[in-house]
Protein backbone atom coordinates (compact mmCIF):
# COMPACT_ATOMS: atom_id res chain seq x y z
CA UNK A 1 0.00 0.00 0.00
CA UNK A 2 1.30 3.46 -0.91
CA UNK A 3 2.35 5.71 1.95
CA UNK A 4 2.40 9.47 1.39
CA UNK A 5 5.21 9.90 3.91
CA UNK A 6 7.53 7.45 2.19
CA UNK A 7 10.12 8.29 -0.48
CA UNK A 8 9.21 7.04 -3.94
CA UNK A 9 11.58 5.98 -6.73
CA UNK A 10 10.54 7.80 -9.91
CA UNK A 11 11.97 5.04 -12.10
CA UNK A 12 10.36 1.90 -10.69
CA UNK A 13 7.74 3.26 -8.22
CA UNK A 14 9.24 1.46 -5.23
CA UNK A 15 8.85 3.28 -1.90
CA UNK A 16 11.25 3.61 1.00
CA UNK A 17 10.92 4.93 4.54
CA UNK A 18 14.20 6.88 4.46
CA UNK A 19 15.73 9.17 1.88
CA UNK A 20 19.11 7.50 2.43
CA UNK A 21 17.65 4.10 1.50
CA UNK A 22 16.10 5.58 -1.64
CA UNK A 23 19.46 7.11 -2.57
CA UNK A 24 21.12 3.73 -2.14
CA UNK A 25 18.39 2.09 -4.22
CA UNK A 26 18.77 4.55 -7.11
CA UNK A 27 22.21 3.13 -7.87
CA UNK A 28 20.72 -0.09 -9.24
CA UNK A 29 19.21 1.73 -12.21
CA UNK A 30 21.28 1.99 -15.42
CA UNK A 31 23.05 5.31 -15.75
CA UNK A 32 23.01 5.95 -12.00
CA UNK A 33 26.69 5.55 -11.27
CA UNK A 34 27.74 8.14 -8.73
CA UNK A 35 31.15 6.75 -7.80
CA UNK A 36 33.86 7.74 -10.27
CA UNK A 37 37.47 6.53 -10.38
CA UNK A 38 39.79 9.55 -10.26
CA UNK A 39 42.46 7.68 -12.22
CA UNK A 40 40.58 6.37 -15.27
CA UNK A 41 37.10 7.99 -14.87
CA UNK A 42 35.33 4.62 -14.79
CA UNK A 43 31.98 4.86 -12.99
CA UNK A 44 30.40 2.55 -10.43
CA UNK A 45 27.05 2.28 -8.72
CA UNK A 46 28.47 1.30 -5.34
CA UNK A 47 31.38 2.58 -3.28
CA UNK A 48 32.49 -0.99 -2.59
CA UNK A 49 32.78 -1.65 -6.32
CA UNK A 50 34.90 1.47 -6.74
CA UNK A 51 37.10 0.33 -3.85
CA UNK A 52 37.70 -3.03 -5.49
CA UNK A 53 38.45 -1.33 -8.79
CA UNK A 54 41.01 1.03 -7.23
CA UNK A 55 43.20 -1.93 -6.31
CA UNK A 56 43.97 -2.29 -10.02
CA UNK A 57 45.68 1.11 -9.94
CA UNK A 58 47.33 0.78 -6.51
CA UNK A 59 48.50 -2.81 -6.93
CA UNK A 60 47.07 -3.62 -3.52
CA UNK A 61 46.51 -7.37 -2.97
CA UNK A 62 44.87 -8.06 0.37
CA UNK A 63 43.49 -11.52 -0.35
CA UNK A 64 45.89 -14.40 0.30
CA UNK A 65 45.46 -18.05 -0.65
CA UNK A 66 45.84 -20.13 2.52
CA UNK A 67 47.38 -23.02 0.59
CA UNK A 68 50.09 -21.42 -1.56
CA UNK A 69 50.02 -17.83 -0.20
CA UNK A 70 49.44 -16.32 -3.62
CA UNK A 71 47.90 -12.85 -3.32
CA UNK A 72 44.96 -11.32 -5.19
CA UNK A 73 43.33 -7.90 -5.44
CA UNK A 74 39.82 -9.37 -5.62
CA UNK A 75 38.18 -11.79 -3.20
CA UNK A 76 36.38 -13.50 -6.08
CA UNK A 77 39.69 -14.12 -7.86
CA UNK A 78 41.13 -15.71 -4.74
CA UNK A 79 38.10 -18.01 -4.32
CA UNK A 80 38.37 -19.10 -7.94
CA UNK A 81 42.08 -19.77 -7.46
CA UNK A 82 41.41 -21.90 -4.38
CA UNK A 83 39.40 -24.28 -6.55
CA UNK A 84 42.63 -25.35 -8.25
CA UNK A 85 43.86 -26.77 -4.94
CA UNK A 86 40.59 -28.62 -4.37
CA UNK A 87 40.51 -29.87 -7.96
CA UNK A 88 37.04 -28.37 -8.31
CA UNK A 89 36.23 -27.50 -11.91
CA UNK A 90 32.60 -26.35 -12.11
CA UNK A 91 32.62 -25.19 -15.74
CA UNK A 92 32.00 -28.14 -18.03
CA UNK A 93 32.36 -28.42 -21.81
CA UNK A 94 29.24 -30.19 -23.03
CA UNK A 95 30.94 -31.29 -26.24
CA UNK A 96 33.94 -33.16 -24.86
CA UNK A 97 33.33 -33.31 -21.10
CA UNK A 98 36.45 -31.37 -20.10
CA UNK A 99 36.10 -29.25 -16.93
CA UNK A 100 37.57 -25.85 -16.05
CA UNK A 101 37.93 -23.69 -12.94
CA UNK A 102 37.04 -20.49 -14.81
CA UNK A 103 34.29 -19.68 -17.26
CA UNK A 104 36.78 -17.67 -19.31
CA UNK A 105 38.98 -20.74 -19.75
CA UNK A 106 35.96 -22.74 -20.88
CA UNK A 107 35.13 -20.10 -23.51
CA UNK A 108 38.69 -20.21 -24.86
CA UNK A 109 38.55 -24.00 -24.94
CA UNK A 110 35.29 -23.93 -26.93
CA UNK A 111 37.20 -22.48 -29.88
CA UNK A 112 38.71 -25.91 -30.62
CA UNK A 113 35.22 -27.20 -31.38
CA UNK A 114 34.50 -24.43 -33.88
CA UNK A 115 35.15 -24.58 -37.60
CA UNK A 116 38.27 -22.89 -38.98
CA UNK A 117 36.26 -19.91 -40.25
CA UNK A 118 34.55 -19.48 -36.88
CA UNK A 119 37.90 -19.52 -35.08
CA UNK A 120 39.37 -16.99 -37.50
CA UNK A 121 36.45 -14.61 -37.15
CA UNK A 122 35.49 -14.80 -33.49
CA UNK A 123 32.69 -12.23 -33.72
CA UNK A 124 29.88 -11.82 -36.19
CA UNK A 125 31.16 -8.31 -36.93
CA UNK A 126 34.56 -9.67 -37.97
CA UNK A 127 32.91 -12.34 -40.11
CA UNK A 128 30.60 -9.85 -41.82
CA UNK A 129 33.50 -7.50 -42.55
CA UNK A 130 35.42 -10.37 -44.11
CA UNK A 131 32.43 -11.39 -46.23
CA UNK A 132 32.06 -7.84 -47.50
CA UNK A 133 35.62 -7.87 -48.86
CA UNK A 134 34.90 -11.04 -50.84
CA UNK A 135 31.43 -9.99 -51.91
CA UNK A 136 32.37 -6.41 -52.82
CA UNK A 137 29.81 -4.86 -55.13
CA UNK A 138 31.24 -3.65 -58.44
CA UNK A 139 28.20 -2.61 -60.48
CA UNK A 140 29.99 -0.83 -63.32
CA UNK A 141 31.20 -3.36 -65.91
CA UNK A 142 33.33 -2.75 -68.96
CA UNK A 143 31.70 -4.03 -72.17
CA UNK A 144 35.10 -4.57 -73.78
CA UNK A 145 36.85 -6.77 -71.23
CA UNK A 146 34.21 -7.56 -68.57
CA UNK A 147 36.22 -5.83 -65.88
CA UNK A 148 33.99 -4.56 -63.04
CA UNK A 149 34.57 -1.39 -61.05
CA UNK A 150 32.99 0.15 -57.98
CA UNK A 151 32.46 3.67 -59.33
CA UNK A 152 31.29 5.10 -62.64
CA UNK A 153 34.25 7.50 -62.72
CA UNK A 154 36.66 4.55 -62.52
CA UNK A 155 34.84 2.88 -65.40
CA UNK A 156 35.11 6.04 -67.50
CA UNK A 157 38.84 6.22 -66.84
CA UNK A 158 39.22 2.52 -67.60
CA UNK A 159 37.37 2.83 -70.94
CA UNK A 160 40.03 5.22 -72.18
CA UNK A 161 42.52 2.34 -72.16
CA UNK A 162 40.48 0.72 -74.95
CA UNK A 163 40.51 3.80 -77.19
CA UNK A 164 43.00 6.26 -78.58
CA UNK A 165 41.19 9.14 -76.89
CA UNK A 166 43.41 11.43 -74.91
CA UNK A 167 41.01 13.81 -73.25
CA UNK A 168 43.35 15.24 -70.63
CA UNK A 169 45.28 18.09 -72.23
CA UNK A 170 48.08 20.07 -70.65
CA UNK A 171 47.97 23.84 -71.08
CA UNK A 172 51.75 24.19 -71.13
CA UNK A 173 52.22 22.22 -74.35
CA UNK A 174 50.31 20.24 -76.96
CA UNK A 175 50.53 16.88 -75.16
CA UNK A 176 47.42 15.02 -74.04
CA UNK A 177 46.96 11.99 -71.83
CA UNK A 178 44.42 9.29 -71.10
CA UNK A 179 45.07 9.01 -67.37
CA UNK A 180 45.21 11.82 -64.76
CA UNK A 181 48.31 10.27 -63.20
CA UNK A 182 50.24 10.51 -66.45
CA UNK A 183 49.18 14.15 -66.80
CA UNK A 184 50.45 14.92 -63.30
CA UNK A 185 53.78 13.29 -64.04
CA UNK A 186 54.16 15.32 -67.22
CA UNK A 187 53.46 18.55 -65.33
CA UNK A 188 56.56 17.89 -63.23
CA UNK A 189 58.72 18.32 -66.31
CA UNK A 190 57.37 21.86 -66.73
CA UNK A 191 57.44 22.73 -63.04
CA UNK A 192 61.17 21.96 -62.92
CA UNK A 193 60.58 19.37 -60.21
CA UNK A 194 63.57 17.07 -60.00
CA UNK A 195 64.48 14.02 -57.93
CA UNK A 196 68.14 14.34 -57.02
CA UNK A 197 70.41 11.31 -56.68
CA UNK A 198 72.36 11.71 -53.45
CA UNK A 199 75.25 9.62 -54.77
CA UNK A 200 76.02 11.24 -58.11
CA UNK A 201 74.12 14.54 -57.90
CA UNK A 202 72.09 14.05 -61.09
CA UNK A 203 68.47 15.20 -61.27
CA UNK A 204 65.56 13.21 -62.71
CA UNK A 205 61.94 14.05 -63.47
CA UNK A 206 60.78 10.66 -62.21
CA UNK A 207 61.84 9.21 -58.90
CA UNK A 208 62.16 5.67 -60.22
CA UNK A 209 64.69 6.81 -62.84
CA UNK A 210 67.39 7.10 -60.20
CA UNK A 211 69.65 4.13 -60.92
CA UNK A 212 71.76 3.97 -57.75
CA UNK A 213 70.48 1.78 -54.94
CA UNK A 214 69.45 3.55 -51.71
CA UNK A 215 69.75 6.88 -53.50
Amino acid sequence: MANENWFKCELCDKQFRCASILKHHMRIHPGRKNYICKVCDKQFGYASHLGCHMRIHTGEKNYVCKVCYKTFNQHSNMKTHELTHKNVRPFNCKQCGKNFTRNGNLKKHMNIHKSSSERLYSTSGDLNRNKSTHEEVRPFKCERCDKALKKRYHLEQHMKTHTDEKALKFNGCDKAFKQPLNLQRHKLTHDNVRFECKQCGKNFTKEFERTHENA
